[in-house]
């Protein structure tokens, strides 16, 4: 199949009439043509009634834009952000809370099912999240300076161009009040900027609340370290907002918003704190913190109470990070080996290690698979517990066979991503694991991401 989009007629012939009957995962309506071909329509709920304008047409589906309902299904509710169906951030804005909480257990059910090929898998349902907007304490603003003018904002459904919104409702106050600073500040200055060709330079401002958003960090994001005036705009920033704990400058490689060098610090600290469970964790820039740290610790809770020799014994927990789930697992466990592979996540673990007073962790760096491997081949007997929460890619085969060579009695599975998960989870039943029950929560309202806690035991 081409991945090349044909080219659609132009006139009436590209107009098709639809009736959409599910949602897919990524939050578009599905629906037919007269020849079968499923048809992708953003914005549009199970039970409308489209016309809709074909935008790239494949053999085997296509995708198209709603220019007219002629019915609209009681799912529908006003959007409540100007920016709705431009920026990119949200996906189900149009949809009541309750479709929404009920498409995103059917979207873990589904994969499950289709992709793990498990049979009628035990599935909670989706708890109402405690709030649907002013709930992130993280977000990441695009930055351009082309033809000496600053636009800061998010990316647009296109995933061209940066939609300059004045505040977003999802965020915490404090992170749009840092955005309207630093864009005001990037406007005064833009001709400064493009002046000394540095414009180019700082693509993202990162900035993270803690979870009461009583301070933040922003960190520049730049290709080059040579960015002049980053001094300025921290000083700006920590002026002009005194919640700003610190400014730091990261310098990253290629397209992608990724780097394992340390933060240059340019004013304050680089990292935020945060309270688990009577355990205070400092976040550093560069590494993966939860952006609704209020309902996280709601799965959190959740994975820890699922099983009852939760954190008991022996633990071995992959992809680490900052220690979210070691230091609560580590109060409990008898044991625990820690790997993770990210520079800057392991500088945060060791710190929060130490200021904790926690002992009873071994930390482990290197690729997952690996790490198990050498586990395996160790003598002492298998671990009780395995615990994973992987990015969005999941785990992957090998750490998976890896994951059943070790052995351990159950596996606690945290995922972002329930299509991933379930290959994952796949491969766990086939090496000798069953699925006791999923539960997703609900940490990103008005989007289609649903993160899911999953435990599964030998019989």
């Amino acid at each position: 199949m081409s991945s090349t989009p044909e080219p659609s007629p132009s006139g009436d012939a590209d107009l098709l009439d639809l009736r959409i009957d599910r949602l897919a995962y990524g939050g578009d309506g599905v629906g037919r043509d007269e020849s079968g071909r499923t048809v992708f329509v953003p914005f549009t709920a199970p039970g409308d009634r489209v016309t809709a304008r074909v935008t790239e047409a494949q053999k085997r589906f296509a995708r198209a834009r709603a220019v007219e309902w002629s019915e609209r299904s009681p799912s529908h509710c006003a959007p409540f952000c100007p920016h709705f169906g431009v920026c990119g951030g949200c996906h189900l804005q149009h949809l009541e809370q309750s479709a929404q909480l009920h498409w995103k257990h059917l979207f873990v059910r589904d994969a499950l099912t289709r992709i793990g090929k498990l049979q009628d898998p035990n599935v909670a349902p989706v708890p109402a999240p405690a709030a649907d907007r002013g709930y992130r304490c993280h977000a990441v603003f695009s930055v351009s300076m082309a033809n000496r003018q600053a636009q800061v904002g998010f990316q647009g459904t296109d995933n061209e161009g940066i939609v300059e919104v004045e505040e977003c409702p999802l965020l915490v106050p404090l992170l749009n009040q840092v955005l309207g600073v630093s864009r005001q500040w990037l406007r005064e200055h833009a001709a400064q900027l493009a002046q000394r060709e540095l414009g180019g330079s700082l693509r993202w401002l990162d900035v993270r609340a803690s979870s009461g958003a009583e301070e933040c960090t922003v960190a520049l994001w730049c290709h080059s370290q040579e960015f002049e005036l980053a001094g300025k705009l921290a000083a700006h920033l920590v002026a002009v907002e005194p919640r700003v704990r610190g400014v730091c400058l990261v310098v990253f490689r290629g397209r992608q918003r990724q780097s394992d060098g340390k933060a240059t610090v340019m004013s304050g600290t680089d990292s935020i704190r945060e309270q688990v469970r009577g355990l205070e964790l400092q976040v550093s820039a560069q590494s993966f913190y939860q952006g609704n740290p209020a309902e996280a610790i709601r799965l959190l809770e959740a994975a820890l109470n699922m099983s009852p020799t939760a954190g008991a014994g022996d633990v071995v927990e992959l992809y680490a990070g900052v220690g979210y789930f070691t230091l609560p697992l580590s109060v409990s466990a008898k044991s625990l080996v820690a790997l993770e592979g990210r520079g800057s996540a392991i500088r945060d673990l060791k710190r929060n290690m130490e200021f904790n007073g926690i002992h009873n962790v071994r930390l482990r760096r290197g690729d997952a698979a690996e790490q198990l491997g050498k586990l395996a081949a160790k003598k002492g007997g298998r671990p009780q517990q395995v615990w994973l929460d992987p990015p969005r890619t999941g785990a992957g085969e090998r750490v998976i066979r890896a994951v059943c060579e070790l052995g351990p009695e159950s596996v606690v599975y945290i995922s972002c991503d329930p299509t991933t998960m379930s290959r994952d989870l796949g491969l766990l039943t086939q090496g000798g694991y069953v699925l006791e029950e999923a539960r997703p929560f609900d940490l990103f309202a008005q989007t289609f991401h649903v993160e899911t806690v999953a435990l599964l035991r030998r019989p």
